[in-house]
């Protein structure tokens, strides 16, 4: 059969997250092999996931080097048992789901489009550069009241009616 890796965080209060991906692994026919903390495994196995399918990591640290120590280990287990898929329902894990599909060559969000999404300098960047004129957006710095008032100005009368700002 197929598997799919699960990242998962601290679960206190939160059953129905592995009863949910058990129940679903069941109905299409997956393993469900799951990389969490290292304190979290008897509470995943008390969840049903077995005790084999469980790889402990620090899944809550997002520095770049802890990520490649963790696709360095989702690769090396990749070579005793294929991972099919990545997933996580935790949009802290985004970046980490994304890392691994890449590295194990299975479908996922490319690891550059979530580090977009994730920050608004990036995503304005982005948005900024495409050829497509209206995913473009204005940005304006002030430095004082007035001139925030002024900026807001010049995008509510750019058409953005319901526009946010922000300090």
């Amino acid at each position: 059969g197929q598997s799919l890796l699960y990242i998962v965080s601290k679960m206190g209060g939160r059953d129905y997250l592995y009863d949910h991906m058990l129940q679903l692994s069941q109905e299409y026919g997956f393993e469900l092999v799951v990389l969490g903390y290292p304190d979290q495994k008897d509470y995943a196995v008390s969840r049903g996931v077995k005790p084999e399918n469980y790889y402990s990591a620090d899944v809550g640290a997002h520095s770049a080097d802890n990520i490649r120590a963790m696709v360095a280990q989702v690769q090396a287990l990749s070579k005793t048992r294929r991972i099919h898929a990545v997933k996580t329902y935790l949009n802290a894990f985004a970046q980490l789901e994304a890392e691994l599909s890449q590295a194990l060559g299975v479908p996922g969000y490319a690891p550059e489009a979530v580090a977009a999404a994730h920050s608004k300098i990036l995503a304005r960047e982005k948005m900024n550069a495409s050829a497509d004129a209206s995913l473009h957006l204005p940005a304006f710095s002030a430095r004082s009241a007035a001139e925030a008032r002024a900026a807001f100005l010049k995008i509510k009368a750019a058409g953005f009616e319901r526009a946010v700002a922000k300090p």
